[in-house]
């Protein structure tokens, strides 16, 4: 897995660790997408912008 590795070797960590971590936080949004939360993204320029999460 690439993206487990980069993720591993930029935050100096195991690729498992890196691959825990992302399953939490998909689990966390996958649950509160469920729930109904809206997630919104600050952009540099100070706006925010709607984050659309897609679950297949």
């Amino acid at each position: 897995m690439a993206a487990a590795e980069t993720l591993a070797e930029e935050h100096g960590i195991t690729e498992g660790e890196a691959v825990r971590r992302a399953l939490a936080v998909f689990k966390f949004l996958s649950d509160e997408t469920a729930r109904g939360t809206v997630f919104r993204m600050q952009l540099a320029n100070g706006e925010s912008e709607r984050l659309r999460i897609l679950f297949a």
